[in-house]
Order: C-alpha cells, then structure tokens, then sequence
C-alpha cells in the first residue's frame, strides 16, 4: 500500500448510483449501479468525482447491479474499455482499475 492512499476501496455498504444517460460518476470505491428507467440499462462511462477533490485516490473501484436490475457494462462506447460487453446481475461484481484515461477491469465474480 501506498501511504496516504486507500485506492479508493473500502469496506463500507456501497453507494447507490442511478444511471443518467449510460453514465453515473464514481464518488467511492464501492458503486451500486441502478437502471435509469426500468430494470435493465447499459453503463458506457463513469465519471470521476474531481468537484469532491478526486484526483489519484480512486485507482480502483468496485460495482454491482442494484438488486432485480441488469447492467451491461458497454465495452469501448465511453470510457470502459473490456474487451467485450459485460452484463451484471444478481450478486455479480466488476473490479475497475482507472488507467489515467479509461476504465478497464481487472476481475469480476
């Protein structure tokens, strides 16, 4: 570990974002992502917080789906950049690692 850093990664009870427009803006390292409108929606790009004084500290971040939604995590629309889309549901988890210009995941369960 890095002194003075905590990556972004906590243990507290994740945050629940809404999507606006495939997008929500990470403000901590642990994201519950809820579909703007219905039950299924696509996240192409999350923001970083820096009105709120992120600048290094969140390296890393953690999302899930918020319970009963679906969430396909868009790969190369936005600033995520996976390979191939990724769909999250239920109990699933994506750990992001921020590259200093996009998003790319390093493990999901």
């Amino acid at each position: 570990m890095i002194a003075g850093t905590s990556f972004g990664l906590t243990s507290q009870n994740p945050v629940t974002s809404t999507l606006a427009s495939d997008a929500f803006t990470a403000s901590v390292g642990y994201h519950k992502v809820a579909a703007e409108s219905g039950t299924a929606d696509n996240l192409a790009t999350i923001n970083r917080d820096y009105a709120n004084g992120d600048t290094t500290d969140l390296a890393f971040l953690i999302i899930t789906a918020d319970t009963g939604d679906t969430i396909t995590v868009k790969n190369g629309t936005g600033n995520i950049s996976c390979g191939s889309d990724i769909t999250m549901s239920g109990d699933k988890h994506l750990i992001l690692f921020w590259t200093g210009a996009k998003w790319v995941p390093l493990a999901s369960t």
